[in-house]
């Protein structure tokens, strides 16, 4: 075999191995989102999320999923001297490492499903937000399956 045929087969070789690499793999669900990734379950975060012109805002996001119908209730409480709590429902989707809510008000959010199955609020375009480095994480507190 000559030199440059060598060659082009090395080069092959390479490129399929690269392609090979690069080929996106699906992010595996951390084991606390197990039920709602399955067919029927919850679970359910909490957390505090910084607030400017209050103490903080704890925050209580329940995913359930019934029968295919992915639903959320997230529970925001403003700890002010007169607490103010907001509700919000709708539906929730994973994309990769990213969980997207969309309200029925059409509010959306988005969280990073981080390590041990914490969530951490991003942008829109699922970016780290400037003062999300350990503030506003929402850590996993109950989960089960449905009967």
């Amino acid at each position: 075999m000559s030199l440059a045929a060598r060659l082009r087969f090395a080069c092959a070789g390479l490129l399929l191995a690269s392609a090979v690499a690069c080929e996106r793999q699906p992010t595996p669900s951390p084991p606390v989102l197990a039920p709602v990734e399955q067919d029927r379950g919850r679970v359910q975060f909490e957390g505090m999320q910084p607030c400017a012109d209050c103490e903080g805002i704890r925050t209580a996001l329940v995913l359930s999923r019934e029968a295919g119908e992915r639903g959320f209730v997230l529970r925001e409480t403003y700890l002010a001297p007169q607490p103010v709590e907001f509700v919000s429902r709708g539906q929730w989707r994973r994309q990769g490492a990213l969980l997207h809510l969309e309200g029925e008000d059409g509010a959306r959010l988005v969280y990073a499903v981080l390590d041990g199955g914490r969530l951490q609020p991003r942008d829109g375009q699922g970016r780290r937000l400037a003062s999300s480095d350990g503030d506003g994480l929402l850590m996993p507190v109950a989960s089960d399956d449905a009967p």
